[in-house]
């Protein structure tokens, strides 16, 4: 028994092929919760930047409370006083002081010294050499962020008790100072009372 042929347009109808679907993807925007990280990142980005500009931070550390000492405590009878501004030429800051010689130190005790003797009564000695000191400061003294930018030091010789002389100090790789921002202090002395003990020759 034959079967009889299939119809060609029967055939056509079938053989059709259905062509894919493509899935159309619907754009999304950006989520409100990364424009406000960008934002506050954005924000924290540029204060900080304007506030190392402006020197505003880091923070400043406070200078230390304690006035500079003398290395030497004859030294305080020195006293120091800067006379006008410092001046600034190339690297180096100059920086006119006036000195003048209170200095007092203990008598040489001569002869036998027992642990129930008198203590020596201080006496005015003349200055052979001394040593003196500038710190200079980015704030003025009443303002406790203030930071030391640098120092200067300077030598005074042959002063008599009582007397003064201005010297001239120098120092190196001093920062910006503010008008004023300046401390002068003794450091040390070297009196003709002081004692020098003598090498014997061999």
């Amino acid at each position: 028994m034959q079967t009889a042929p299939r119809d060609a347009s029967d055939r056509s109808t079938k053989d059709v092929s259905v062509a894919p679907r493509v899935a159309v993807r619907k754009r999304r925007g950006v989520s409100p919760t990364v424009i406000a990280i960008a934002a506050i990142l954005t924000v924290l980005s540029l204060g900080t930047m304007f506030a190392v500009i402006g020197g505003f931070w880091p923070p400043r550390s406070a200078a230390p409370s304690v006035p500079p000492t003398p290395i030497s405590q004859s030294a305080t009878g020195l006293e120091v006083e800067v006379i006008g501004e410092p001046r600034r030429e190339g690297d180096q800051v100059f920086a006119t002081v006036r000195v003048t010689n209170n200095v007092k130190v203990p008598d040489i005790v001569r002869g036998t010294v027992t642990a129930e003797g008198p203590t020596p009564e201080p006496v005015p000695a003349n200055l052979n050499n001394g040593s003196v000191k500038v710190f200079f400061y980015d704030l003025p003294s009443n303002d406790p962020a203030r930071v030391l930018v640098g120092s200067a030091i300077g030598n005074v010789v042959d002063l008599k008790f009582g007397e003064s002389k201005e010297i001239e100090v120098v120092g190196t790789g001093i920062g910006q100072f503010c008008t004023g921002c300046f401390e002068a202090f003794p450091d040390t002395v070297w009196t003709d009372r002081d004692v020098i003990e003598s090498t014997p020759a061999p």
